[in-house]
């Protein structure tokens, strides 16, 4: 059996497996229920456009990666949040990944969507050009 992997994929997976080795200890690829504990990391929305640079095409790929935090945990918000930016550069199988660090967006809100509770919601964007090795 062929497995075939995109570059959608292959960066979901890379950043994934990046999370959970060096940024966070709880990492999840679907949001965990509302007892988990904080701070933790969900990968979201993914995005793909096409690129041209004076060598090749590319793919931009854009990937929204949350951070859940309480109020009172801002610093490991936003410590979580830069390692994530740190990562500038991915090999995974049959692609390799660079940074847009230009392109690279963050907010962070107060959630107040589960009772009694309120909760920090960082976001980033983390955005790539793909090419085939």
């Amino acid at each position: 059996m062929t497995t075939i992997t995109s570059p959608e994929l292959a960066l979901f997976n890379a950043v994934f497996s990046y999370a959970q080795s060096r940024v966070c200890e709880r990492v999840y690829d679907t949001p965990p229920d509302k007892q988990a504990a904080c701070p933790f990391v969900t990968l979201g929305t993914e995005q793909t456009t096409s690129t041209e640079n004076k060598s090749n095409m590319a793919k931009r790929l854009f990937l929204t990666v949350h951070i859940w935090a309480t109020t009172d945990q801002r610093q490991e918000l936003e410590l979580i949040r830069a390692k994530l930016v740190n990562l500038t550069k991915i090999r995974a199988t049959g692609f390799r990944f660079i940074a847009r660090p230009d392109e690279e967006t963050s907010d962070t809100i107060t959630d107040t969507t589960v009772p009694n509770s309120t909760f920090l919601h960082g976001t980033v964007t983390l955005v790539y050009d793909a090419y085939d090795l």
